[in-house]
């Protein structure tokens, strides 16, 4: 949309056309009905909170470019409700896939955890990995000069830390700080044909539907943003969703379809264009979750390991805690619909 939309600031059009007709009470009931309906729809959702869990797919990445399902998934040991796993990034080493992911929990706030999976089961449960004072979640891993390095979102801190490992994936440091005083999301770097490029969002500013694009000479900035920020407006393929990777010399790119509900679908971008005065990708594929498995309402991450990928899922659990106001919220919404009639 950025650079080809000059129409938005033409004078609007006008018509000097009448109203056809006044609808008449058929017409009015059917509105109202449908009001209704919506209302009490948003109502009983707020009965339900998201329950997101980590996985493994037996595939690499590059099977996904022909908009295939997930297929299998060998889904991690569920937290309990409460709490839940989500945001999964992967490192191959020696035989074992080291995940590092969010772990929330509804009555505090993300953290980063590790777990472990030895190509046909998951290590007993996730234990803490970086320590940090904030909400972190999408715990971005990438190498760096034969290092791994870990970058967080922490929207909250207004600042993205870069924390290397000194035992990967045990031991970490903070190694500084980029994007000072701006509210990344999904913070996603990456090395292209000899310099750095950054994906994320704006927290404060469109964070699941305008992509923010930035660029640098090094991983540790200092880190310029794209004259053409925000580079993408799209509800339905913006926001990161995982490391970009290439095949047969294309570079793409997973987002977040947020056009129904957060993480709702991936879509994977091929990007056409990438220099510091032009950005362009096309949606060429979309990865939905299946609506038969144990996690059927969403999905927002998609990150290689080599062979095979890890991902998330989401299923809507009820809040057993809030049904009675979820019920009480439903009575309103008849009672104010009711007393219109």
């Amino acid at each position: 949309m950025n650079g080809v939309a000059d129409y938005i600031y033409a004078a609007p059009s006008v018509t000097a056309a009448p109203i056809l007709y006044e609808p008449a009470n058929v017409a009015m009931v059917k509105f109202l009905l449908k009001t209704l309906s919506t209302n009490i729809r948003r109502a009983l959702m707020s009965l339900y909170q998201p329950k997101w869990n980590i996985g493994i797919v037996q595939r690499p990445v590059t099977d996904f470019l022909a908009s295939q399902g997930l297929g299998d998934v060998d889904w991690c040991g569920e937290l309990p409700k409460g709490q839940y796993l989500a945001d999964p990034m992967a490192l191959s080493r020696a035989g074992l896939t080291h995940v590092l992911c969010e772990k929330y929990d509804y009555e505090s706030k993300g953290s980063i955890c590790r777990i472990t999976y030895d190509g046909t089961s998951w290590s007993d449960s996730p234990v803490p990995s970086i320590e940090i004072p904030t909400h972190a979640s999408y715990p971005f891993l990438l190498e760096r000069r034969g290092e791994v390095y870990c970058i967080p979102e922490t929207f909250e801190a207004k600042q993205s830390t870069v924390f290397k490992a000194i035992e990967f994936p045990n031991a970490w440091e903070n190694v500084g700080a980029i994007l000072h005083g701006f509210s990344s999301v999904d913070t996603t770097p990456f090395q292209h044909d000899g310099g750095w490029w950054l994906f994320c969002t704006d927290d404060d500013d469109g964070p699941n539907y305008k992509l923010q694009l930035w660029y640098a000479d090094d991983l540790l900035g200092p880190w310029s943003p794209h004259p053409a920020n925000p580079v993408k407006i799209d509800v339905r393929s913006a926001r990161p969703a995982g490391p970009p990777f290439v095949h047969d010399g294309t570079l793409y790119r997973p987002a977040q379809d947020c056009s129904k509900v957060y993480g709702g679908a991936i879509t994977i971008n091929k990007i056409s264009t990438l220099t510091m005065a032009k950005f362009e990708e096309e949606v060429i594929a979309i990865i939905q979750p299946d609506s038969r498995a144990l996690y059927p309402n969403g999905i927002h991450t998609l990150c290689s390991a080599g062979s095979i990928c890890v991902v998330d899922g989401q299923r809507n659990e009820l809040k057993t805690r809030l049904m009675s106001r979820g019920i009480g919220k439903i009575a309103g919404v008849l009672s104010r619909v009711t007393s219109r009639t």
